[in-house]
């Protein structure tokens, strides 16, 4: 395959299996100025349909960038594998039970893994799926438990919102009875023991109008999100917030009873596994990530998150240790629906090398298997394993990372032809910012270009449907910024 490369204005090719430094780029260094002027001249008159830029679309954009630029074969190419060849090592030993068994949670099983990266300037990721894992069907998966951590972080945001945090007091009296202690006390239940009573009254506390409109929004990557059943208890509707008062010494804030307004669009809780994720990602990135990206809750509550979810039951337990090939840390979240689904939700961290990597594995339940709930989780652990195996062993890295822009004093112009059947991008900043970027559209790379201070690439045809464009700069082989940019169809 041909790649375009743009120098000083000037487009050539290279194969795609030579790298930037074994190409000679005298052919280009040799053209005369005229030369220049005229490549320069014409690109000019070909390319002057600016297209506009939204740099608020840009920020309610992480999941379809996401999607747009992650891996979703290998995975399921992996486990296919062992499903054909009837090889690899199973989790029991009854060979004939396994094969059976694998065979039929193949094609509902769900993974998705992202794995951590040194970014510019932050960390950055790349995205493996198998399954569904961006979108949902609300018919056949509910997140159960999964959904727990989000509604503390809502009730959190709320608190915090008001000057208070998990230490502090609040009041209320619903069904279920008086409560007067720390918030604390109704976020341990349910990190450890998923307690329905305590997630229920979490919810009414932040609000069912306040969590399912601020907190869960396309801003933190949650477009689908929704919280809108309650799970067990005497409580009767969690769209209704009672009587509360904030603080036990003055000042105190108190709120008055309120019913949501909030019309959702599914009739129990939903989610993607990539938005579970997401809230996972965000909770134990929390100091990594950039600050416009993080939760607003106080550095001190998300550290009582992470200690929680670090002693809790594990469905994905030896997987990491083998993996990794140390001793790891591993802070989760489970969520099960008796008869129908278990799923793991995992953040693992290497003690000594600190490599981190995210990960969430559902498999279905199935009555005809003996030991049910066992099983299933011995499940979910295999398929983490042979899941994170085959990621973490790749040689060659296809497609690029992601993560949220660091551009400081860049700015990437795109302009389209007269036909809108082909794009350009105008890169530039100060001399001595960069002298090489590196161009993906989704996942396909596009070219390397080099030039200090600006650059004019032409980036080809590019076909209906929206698109991520990404812009990676280098100055003497250190990475300066990252940008990306979402475009929608060219041709329309």
């Amino acid at each position: 395959m041909a790649i375009t490369v743009v120098v000083s204005g000037c487009k050539t090719s290279i194969n795609a299996s030579q790298s930037i430094t074994d190409y000679d780029f005298s052919v280009v260094n040799n053209l005369s100025e005229p030369s220049l002027q005229s490549v320069k001249a014409i690109n000019t008159i070909r390319y002057n349909i600016k297209v506009p830029h939204s740099p608020e679309l840009e920020k309610h954009s992480w999941l379809s960038k996401v999607r747009l630029v992650a891996e979703t074969n290998l995975i399921g190419s992996e486990l296919r594998k062992i499903a054909d060849n009837k090889s690899g090592k199973y989790p029991f030993d009854e060979e004939i039970l396994s094969m059976r068994t694998f065979n039929k949670i193949l094609p509902y099983t769900h993974v998705l893994i992202a794995v951590v990266e040194n970014g510019v300037n932050q960390p950055a990721f790349r995205y493996y799926g198998h399954g569904n894992v961006f979108g949902f069907d609300e018919k056949y998966f509910h997140p159960a438990s999964l959904v727990k951590p989000a509604t503390i972080i809502g009730a959190l945001i709320k608190m915090k919102s008001y000057g208070f945090s998990s230490h502090s007091i609040v009041r209320f009296l619903d069904e279920e009875g008086y409560y007067g202690d720390k918030l604390l006390y109704l976020i341990r239940p349910v990190i450890m023991h998923s307690c329905n009573l305590s997630y229920n009254r979490l919810v009414r506390l932040a609000g069912f109008d306040f969590i399912n409109e601020k907190v869960l929004t396309s801003r933190h990557g949650l477009d689908n999100y929704e919280i809108v059943h309650k799970y067990g208890s005497k409580i009767k509707n969690i769209k209704e917030s009672p009587y509360m008062i904030f603080g036990m010494d003055e000042p105190v804030v108190r709120f008055r009873p309120k019913e949501g307004t909030y019309k959702p669009s599914c009739k129990l809780n939903c989610a993607s596994y990539f938005e579970l994720m997401e809230v996972m990602r965000r909770i134990h990135l929390h100091k990594e990530l950039p600050s416009e990206e993080r939760f607003n809750v106080h550095d001190g509550d998300i550290e009582v998150m992470v200690n929680y979810m670090g002693l809790t039951r594990k469905y994905i337990k030896k997987a990491p240790s083998e993996v990794f090939g140390e001793e790891t840390e591993v802070y989760n979240n489970v969520g099960r629906v008796p008869g129908i689904m278990a799923a793991d939700n995992s953040f693992i961290v290497g003690k000594k090398s600190r490599r981190k990597v995210f990960i969430i594995v559902k498999v279905p339940f199935f009555e005809s298997i003996p030991r049910e709930s066992y099983i299933t989780s011995d499940w979910i652990n295999y398929i983490a394993e042979v899941s994170l195996k085959k990621v973490l062993n790749i040689t060659q890295k296809q497609g690029p990372p992601i993560q949220h822009d660091f551009a400081p004093g860049i700015q990437v112009e795109l302009f389209s032809d007269q036909d809108k059947t082909g794009l350009k991008a105008v890169i530039s900043g100060k001399n001595g910012s960069f002298d090489l970027v590196r161009v993906w559209i989704d996942r396909q790379f596009v070219g390397i270009f080099n030039g200090s201070g600006k650059i004019s690439a032409e980036l080809g045809s590019v076909k209906s449907g929206t698109h991520v464009i990404t812009f990676k700069g280098y100055l003497k082989d250190k990475p300066t910024f990252f940008i990306t940019r979402m475009i929608r169809p060219i041709a329309e």
